[in-house]
C-alpha cells in the first residue's frame, strides 16, 4: 500500500510539475522561431505561468519579447522590446501556422528603436534612390538635407520634418519647412516637396499587434512607445 502511494505522489508530482517546466520552454521556442523567420535578427522569448497548464488554454501570467536587428519590409529596426501581463494567445494558430495571435492582455507595454542610419537607409531604398537627400534626428523632429534642382540650378536646402502617430502604429514623417541657405520658401513650393519626400512607417504588421502613443529622440535613435493592440 505504502509503495502504491509513492507511486501514486510521483505520478501527481510529474503531472503538476512537467507542465511548468516544458510548456513554457516549447511554446518561447515557437514564438521565437515564428519572429526569426519573418524578421531575421535575433529574438528571445519568456514566458511565465503559475502552472504551466494554463498554456494549453493559450494564457500566461506574463510573455516577454526581445528581438534586435530585425528587417521589417525593408525597415531596420534597431531594438524591440514587448512586455504583457496576463496574456492570452491563440495557440492553436501558433502552432499551426507559426503565427501569434493575441486574444487579449491584463497590460501590455512596447518599445521600438529605429536608428538615424536605418531610417536614412530605408528612406533611399524606398523614396531617395539617388541619395539626394539625408535625414538627420533632431530634438524633436527630423531634417531632410540635401540638394534640389530649381530654375535649372542645384540648390543645398534643408526640409524640416515633423513625426505624428496616427493609430495604431502609422508613423507619418512629414516636411513642414523648407529652407534654402537658411531661408523659408513660399508654402507652394513646400508642398511640393513635402508630396515628394513624405514618408510612411507601418508598423502594425509586425508579428506581435501594437499601438504606438509616443515618440522620443535620443540622439541618433528614434525611440517609439506604446501597448498592444
Amino acid at each position: 500500500m505504502g509503495k502504491s502511494i509513492k507511486i501514486w505522489v510521483l505520478i501527481l508530482t510529474a503531472v503538476l510539475l512537467l507542465p511548468r517546466l516544458l510548456l513554457p520552454g516549447l511554446a518561447e521556442d515557437a514564438i521565437a522561431r515564428t519572429f526569426e523567420q519573418e524578421l531575421g535578427g535575433v529574438t528571445e522569448v519568456q514566458i511565465r505561468t503559475q502552472f504551466g497548464w494554463e498554456l494549453l488554454l493559450g494564457k500566461a501570467a506574463s510573455i516577454s519579447i526581445t528581438g534586435s536587428n530585425w528587417d521589417f519590409q525593408g525597415l531596420p529596426i534597431e531594438a524591440f522590446h514587448f512586455k504583457s501581463e496576463g496574456m492570452r494567445i491563440d495557440l492553436t494558430s501558433l502552432i499551426r501556422s507559426s503565427e501569434l495571435v493575441v486574444l487579449g492582455a491584463d497590460q501590455l507595454r512596447v518599445e521600438l528603436v529605429l536608428s538615424e542610419a536605418g531610417l536614412n537607409q530605408y528612406f533611399w531604398d524606398r523614396i531617395d534612390p539617388k541619395r539626394l537627400f539625408s535625414i538627420d534626428l533632431l530634438e524633436d523632429r527630423a531634417a531632410l538635407h540635401g540638394t534640389v534642382e530649381l530654375w535649372q540650378t542645384s540648390w543645398n536646402v534643408s526640409l524640416l520634418s515633423e513625426f505624428s502617430i496616427h493609430e495604431p502604429a502609422l508613423i507619418q514623417i512629414t516636411p513642414v519647412e523648407f529652407l534654402i541657405l537658411d531661408t523659408r520658401v513660399p508654402s507652394m513650393l513646400l508642398e511640393l516637396i513635402s508630396e515628394r519626400y513624405s514618408l510612411q512607417l507601418n508598423l502594425g504588421d509586425l508579428p506581435v499587434p501594437i499601438r504606438l502613443d509616443e515618440i522620443k529622440i535620443r540622439d541618433d535613435r528614434i525611440v517609439f512607445y506604446g501597448s498592444g493592440a
